[in-house]
């Protein structure tokens, strides 16, 4: 069983964090009538325990969308864009709605998912190998996880819940259920007929042209919104922009 935060008050709304975050990463989300129901992903926070497998991890997901009764909608950032996305499409537990941020809905050629799986597995030895604090440190350095953008009180606090996390816990995520070992779901895109609000940051031209293809993919049915001045990492980076426009959708579809 998933270990859960809570934040706010109202209906629920199930939100899935980020590799190396904790439920924790939604407390900034600010929905008026809401309550954020954040669970620590498995091989993360008080869910490091919980088996990492990527069929029971999409499983464990879904019946927490299903405890929280229907016309629960599901949010996804980045890592758990991808998990949502796989709920929606693979299981019978059908969120109300779907709000995907920086997410894709994974790698779709099989030779290039084998190479990113073994570098997977890699990157988990590395973890073990350096630690928690080392690792944790280089990840919010670089690449697209660099939070260097915040101010020093934001970067402090966000560095500080991912630091909730083990080492051991992480690599067993990234092994389990990373973009390398969870299958991909854009076959399954049409068939989503909820309301699906996409959103990716200006500064992140990759996840944004991926953006772009999910909301062809979905359709319809979903909207995509490039949020001003952010990059990967939306919510720590632009929450109150985000929070307005996540209540708006709900308020509107939800």
């Amino acid at each position: 069983m998933l270990a859960v935060r809570g934040f706010g008050d109202g209906d629920p709304v199930v939100a899935l964090h980020g590799f190396t975050s904790t439920g924790t990463q939604f407390s900034s989300l600010k929905i008026p009538g809401r309550t954020i129901v954040a669970p620590d992903l498995p091989g993360h926070g008080d869910s490091s325990t919980v088996s990492t497998d990527a069929d029971a991890t999409v499983a464990a997901i879904a019946e927490l969308l299903e405890t929280c009764g229907s016309g629960t909608p599901l949010v996804g950032y980045s890592q758990g864009a991808r998990l949502a996305l796989s709920v929606a499409v693979t299981t019978r537990s059908r969120p109300a709605c779907l709000i995907l941020m920086s997410g894709t809905a994974g790698i779709q050629n099989p030779e290039e998912r084998e190479l990113r799986h073994a570098a997977d597995i890699a990157l988990g030895d590395e973890i073990t190998s350096m630690g928690v604090e080392r690792f944790i440190d280089r990840w919010i350095n670089s690449g697209l996880t660099d939070t260097s953008s915040l101010s020093i009180p934001e970067r402090e606090a966000d560095r500080e819940q991912r630091l909730a996390n083990t080492a051991e816990g992480l690599a067993a995520a990234i092994r389990g259920y990373g973009q390398g070992a969870l299958a991909p779901v854009w076959w399954g895109l049409a068939t989503l007929d909820m309301p699906v609000l996409i959103l990716t940051g200006e500064r992140d031209q990759k996840y944004t042209a991926i953006g772009v293809e999910l909301a062809a993919g979905i359709g319809t049915t979903a909207e995509h919104l490039v949020i001003h001045a952010a990059g990967h990492n939306l919510l720590a980076e632009r929450p109150q922009a985000v929070s307005a426009i996540v209540s708006g959708f709900l308020d509107g579809n939800c």
